[in-house]
């Protein structure tokens, strides 16, 4: 047994409870997490594989594909996860499993027969995404109630599970589908997604789902709640265009990797798998880092240090040092964006209203991924006017810029809003019944959440 911190949103209080090291809803939701994580990245180049390979997609319809799957899905979240607040949290992730192991079935049989539309890529692209957002949604506010340190050690936990199914997943795929087949790797998947659907109905429903709202209420609530707290406007500004320099970096990267460096093709694998390592050793060292200098320290240090990775690629020179240069930068960006992620999520978390939090979120991915286009246009272009080396430099340069809203005075004088818990944020910027009622934030209700260990927060990497 071990002691963690409760905040009771009742009365604001924080409780020391006892909490199990490990308990079968813990062990439940990682192996869940584990399953479908896996599966998602061993099947995560098979739609791209038969979208060239099968249906002949050209380079402007590969792009089309992307840009109409992610827009559908940034609309549909948009709208969805407001909602979801208002729901049941075990069945809502019980149902995105059970849709996305459909949509994916519906294309390993499609695949097979030999019936495979550019359209029907699209409608598998956009619901996988779409999965995701809500999923992560529906998943936080499962954790909402954890106690801070059992939270930041969970997620760390999930980071490097992440990175180690990355390392693992996608060349493993690709044997995969050299030996079986597109259809069956796509069926490996959706069944990945039908393990976790039942792994997911054997844990506990954490609490009664949140009052219900107008939709009108609901739609936008998220996106108007992380504009008016500071910490979390700050936040948000940082994951916008981070996320945006690494999404807009990543496809130049790779041309400079192989034409402007002059790397061969294993040795651009190298660059692809070595540094996941350094993202597996920060999910493991987080919860220690945490515990020893302080969730703001390490916040702060980390989202300031990763922006130190970025900035250098441009100016890697060709030869024989390139490729040790390029796993030197990559690993450390890794590693410190390994340590940063789980912090920054628990961070989250705890300044976010507890009956707004699967609007956040899901607010959040759904317009950060709609940003993200953008910027990885306007960096192409950039790269067919200036060339890949001087557009490689404008996008880290924009991805230095994220660490200006850490340094902000809203975002470091936050008047204690982690130490006072979000019933207190909530009374300061909520307004009335935003609060859950005495009656339901019971200190029996909060010692069962306290159980729940591990949150199945997929897509959240990109922040």
């Amino acid at each position: 047994m071990r002691t963690a911190t409760v905040v009771d949103m009742g009365s604001a209080e924080l409780k020391q409870v006892a909490v199990p090291v490990t308990s079968p809803d813990l062990r439940r939701m990682l192996l869940a997490y584990t399953v479908s994580t896996v599966g998602t990245l061993l099947g995560s180049g098979v739609v791209l594989w038969i979208a060239i390979t099968q249906v002949g997609v050209s380079g402007g319809e590969l792009g089309l594909l992307s840009g109409m799957a992610t827009l559908a899905a940034g609309a549909t979240a948009l709208v969805v996860a407001p909602r979801i607040d208002t729901w049941h949290k075990r069945p809502v992730m019980i149902t995105l499993d059970l849709l996305a192991g459909a949509a994916l079935l519906s294309l390993c049989l499609a695949t097979w027969a030999g019936k495979v539309t550019v359209w029907h890529l699209t409608a598998v692209a956009a619901t996988a995404m779409s999965v995701a957002i809500l999923f992560a949604a529906a998943s936080t506010s499962m954790l909402k109630h954890v106690g801070r340190d059992r939270l930041d050690w969970a997620l760390g936990r999930q980071e490097s599970v992440f990175w180690a199914a990355q390392l693992i997943g996608p060349p493993a795929g690709g044997v995969v589908t050299s030996a079986i087949g597109a259809s069956l790797t796509l069926a490996c998947n959706s069944a990945s997604f039908l393990l976790s659907a039942i792994l997911l109905a054997g844990i506990s429903e954490p609490g009664p789902a949140a009052e219900r709202a107008s939709t009108g209420l609901r739609v936008g609530a998220g996106l108007r709640t992380i504009w008016r707290l500071p910490s979390l406007r700050a936040l948000y500004v940082n994951a916008v265009l981070f996320g945006s320099a690494l999404m807009a970096t990543n496809p130049i990267l790779a041309l400079f990797i192989v034409h402007d460096l002059g790397l061969s093709a294993w040795e651009y694998g190298l660059t692809l798998g070595v540094p996941c390592l350094g993202g597996m050793l920060a999910g493991t060292l987080s919860y220690r880092l945490i515990r020893r200098w302080g969730r703001d320290r390490v916040l702060l240090g980390t989202g300031l240090v990763r922006v130190v990775w970025l900035l250098p690629l441009a100016a890697i020179p060709a030869g024989p040092a390139a490729l040790a240069a390029i796993l030197t930068l990559q690993f450390g960006l890794l590693f410190t964006t390994g340590l940063f992620n789980p912090t920054f999520a628990s961070t989250r978390m705890s300044v976010t209203p507890a009956d707004r939090l699967s609007s956040v979120v899901g607010s959040w991915a759904a317009t950060t991924r709609l940003v993200h286009p953008i910027a990885i246009g306007s960096v192409g272009l950039l790269a067919e006017i200036l060339g890949v080396r001087a557009a490689l430099a404008i996008g880290t340069g924009l991805g230095a810029l994220s660490v200006l809203p850490l340094l902000s005075r809203s975002f470091r004088d936050r008047s204690g809003q982690d130490a006072n818990g979000a019933g207190a944020i909530t009374e300061r910027y909520g307004g009335p019944g935003s609060v859950p009622s005495p009656s339901a934030a019971t200190p029996a209700l909060y010692r069962k959440l306290s159980q729940y260990g591990v949150g199945l927060a997929r897509g959240t990497r990109q922040q």
